[in-house]
């Protein structure tokens, strides 16, 4: 069984470039990813989960349909997979790594990316919000977290809870030999090195393939116009002519269609001052505490 499991772990942050990665990984030949990019099955395996909390989630809760996402790896790939709520779920998640992987868990190898929390926070929000999913603005949004997660809505409504970083990177490199941490910053200004760091860690070739690295993935954003949001859930909902769509048009293609209006019709505010202060005393205590478990200067996120 352990054979069939995969190889390393991409454990998030969520809105900090760990799609990116993933589809930047998955053009290695000797690497396989699962299709489905966000399995989160570690941290929700065999448990009841309110279909309420995970409203936006698609989960795979069972081992053996865990496993047949890595069925068409060679023997000679690594295998892995992207799920960000490895992350704010750490403790289950690490608890389930250990007991389907048993003696062998120290094998895997565990990344992660982080997002300065602020911009992390204000990020997934405008992703809600440009779904059509939160009608709050965000300073309302953010008031009423606590209220939300009471009432079991899904968790993606809790913006604070996956940027704070320090227990779970603690948890990780607590747990396992195997540990890298990168900053967003990292893949946003230094995305070779950074693939390339990531390659070694892997152990496989790093001078075998050339991934389109100004490609971008999972942007966030907001409709410039009512039009243009129609636009955008014509592409991404549900609708009379998406079985028929579907017979002629690919998930990629439909992927990069939806891509195309984000960039084009899409615009990316930035959060205001007031909420920033806000954010930044939320997570002061948690930065300066990370940046010295990982010996990295994050005083930037605090300015």
């Amino acid at each position: 069984m352990k054979d069939r499991l995969p190889d390393f772990l991409i454990v998030g942050a969520a809105k900090s470039g760990t799609t990116s990665l993933y589809y930047y990984l998955s053009e290695h030949p000797e690497i396989y990813v699962s299709k489905m990019k966000e399995p989160h099955f570690f941290a929700f395996a065999d448990k009841q989960i309110s279909r309420k909390k995970l409203k936006q989630l698609i989960v795979v809760d069972k081992i053996s349909d865990y496993e047949k996402l890595f069925q068409l790896a060679t023997t000679n790939q690594k295998k892995g997979e992207a799920s960000t709520y490895y992350l704010p779920f750490f403790q289950e998640t690490i608890s389930n790594i250990k007991l389907f992987y048993g003696h062998s868990y120290n094998k895997v190898k565990i990344i992660a990316i982080l997002r300065n929390p602020i911009q992390r926070a204000f990020s997934q929000y405008l992703m809600l919000y440009g779904w059509g999913e939160e009608k709050l603005d965000f300073t309302t949004a953010i008031s009423s977290i606590k209220k939300r997660m009471k009432e079991e809505w899904p968790y993606e409504f809790d913006y604070i809870l996956s940027g704070l970083y320090y227990e779970p990177v603690k948890a990780y490199l607590n747990n396992f030999e195997n540990v890298k941490i990168y900053l967003f910053e990292d893949l946003k200004e230094r995305p070779l090195w950074l693939l390339n760091d990531v390659l070694q860690f892997l152990q496989v070739d790093n001078h075998i393939y050339s991934p389109n690295i100004n490609k971008k993935y999972n942007v966030s954003g907001i409709a410039q116009s009512k039009f243009h949001k129609l636009l955008y859930e014509v592409a991404t909902k549900y609708n009379p002519a998406k079985p028929l769509v579907k017979r002629f048009v690919s998930e990629d293609k439909k992927g990069g269609i939806r891509d195309m209006i984000k960039k084009y019709l899409f615009i990316t505010p930035q959060i205001d001052e007031e909420n920033s202060i806000r954010l930044k005393e939320i997570y002061k205590e948690n930065i300066l505490k990370l940046q010295v478990l990982i010996k990295r200067d994050l005083s930037n996120w605090l300015k």
